[in-house]
């Protein structure tokens, strides 16, 4: 029993004395991960915020379409598709498409290219090419269009399928 209490006496003794003689290290290490682990949460914290902002921005551009305010919808829209968010710039670049607020050909593709860049998911990726495919269809540029589906079908790609379809 006594040797167990001097163990831990001992224990105690050599924690202290290894805490004393590093102190400084162990602050600065203390220090470090706070410092870390605050910049972590604000930088999420930052992210969350900005997406918040992008929704409410594509959600008055749809209020501004609604009213009839087509210039302004148009430009949020623009704004949104070059902003650094996969999922409102993708929405952004279908409204644009599907109202057809934009008729100029090559800026549209464009905004497919600045979408494509920017896609770090494959299946989303694939996704804005056979967009690009079907609205480069429509607008004459067949050959072009069915390049892009045999790409997507030779990688075989989620819309596989879909792009065997159209090209029947």
């Amino acid at each position: 029993m006594d040797q167990d209490l001097d163990k831990k006496i001992d224990f105690k003794i050599k924690l202290i004395s290894i805490f004393k003689k590093h102190k400084i290290k162990f602050i600065s290490l203390t220090t470090i991960v706070l410092i870390i682990l605050v910049t972590f949460f604000v930088f999420i914290e930052k992210k969350k915020r900005k997406n918040v902002l992008l929704a409410e921005k594509y959600i008055k551009a749809g209020i501004l379409l609604s009213n009839e305010k087509i210039s302004e919808a148009k430009n949020s829209y623009e704004e949104i598709i070059f902003e650094n968010n996969e999922f409102y710039s993708l929405l952004a670049l279908n409204q644009v498409l599907e109202k057809k607020l934009i008729n100029n050909k090559s800026k549209i593709l464009e905004y497919f290219l600045e979408l494509e860049k920017k896609t770090t998911s494959s299946n989303l990726a694939d996704l804005i090419l056979f967009k690009k495919a079907l609205y480069l269809m429509k607008n004459d540029e067949i050959e072009s269009g069915t390049t892009i589906l045999n790409n997507l079908i030779n990688k075989k790609s989620n819309l596989k399928s879909a792009a065997e379809e159209i090209i029947k």
